[in-house]
């Protein structure tokens, strides 16, 4: 397998890429997410998302696209009630279904620990729906654990 940096001209790959979690957050929260949104839509998002300056893409390959991992590098300023500090947020990670629990995962977001390390960021977070025990798991095994809980109030739900 090989893991590499994503340029703009994997955008529809990664547009592809996504339809395994995209489906998965559609059929647990149809109210957030949709599966259903015309390719060029989903190809120009992306196309915004990979021309970020923030954002870093990773691809994995073995030998074709079965993976991929978007994050974003941030240096947060100081605030009256926080210091200076550098996030490296995970916004996706997707490998496809039969390629799952195979090691991909582990080695896309291993991949993220070596590019934070060389930039000098020493923390690593992303977010994860309460739904989606399998991916707690396997985040926890990477070694995240919970730092903070959000709550949503939503009476129509």
């Amino acid at each position: 397998m090989k893991i590499r940096v994503a340029t703009t001209e994997d955008v529809p790959t990664l547009a592809r890429l996504n339809g395994t979690v995209q489906r998965i957050h559609a059929q647990a929260i149809p109210k957030l997410f949709r599966c259903d949104a015309p390719r060029a839509l989903v190809e120009a998002g992306f196309r915004e998302m990979v021309s970020d300056p923030s954002a870093f893409w990773l691809i994995a390959e073995d030998p074709e696209p079965i993976g991929y991992l978007y994050a974003t590098f941030r240096d947060r300023e100081e605030t009256w009630f926080r210091p200076a500090h550098k996030i490296c947020n995970i916004s996706h990670v997707s490998v496809e279904r039969g390629d799952q629990r195979c090691g991909i995962g582990r080695a896309l977001i291993e991949r993220l620990f070596q590019e934070a390390a060389s930039r000098g960021y020493d923390r690593v977070e992303l977010d994860v729906w309460s739904f989606n025990a399998e991916a707690k798991q396997a985040f926890e095994r990477l070694g995240f654990r919970v730092f903070n809980e959000r709550m949503v109030y939503a009476p129509e739900a």
